[in-house]
């Protein structure tokens, strides 16, 4: 629902551990800084127009399923 950008990412704390050990060289996949810099900042500078976007289709999603996020329910029922 919006455009290409934004990213998000789930990580494991099995996967959390294999960072601190893997010797691969890496940048953009460098999780480690989020996680210091993961109290409400990225460690890269987001585009606001995309965070925007994202909030208006949460709204929309949130009005499908009369405020629960989990049910939504489509516009013919």
């Amino acid at each position: 629902m919006i455009p290409p950008g934004l990213p998000s990412c789930a990580v494991s704390e099995r996967a959390w551990r294999r960072m601190e050990t893997a010797k691969s060289p890496r940048y953009y996949f460098d999780f480690r800084k989020e996680r210091k810099r993961a109290k409400g900042e990225s460690a890269y500078t987001l585009r606001p127009s995309l965070l925007c976007r994202a909030r208006a289709a949460l709204d929309f999603v949130r009005q499908m399923g009369n405020g629960d996020l989990v049910r939504t329910r489509s516009p013919g029922q």
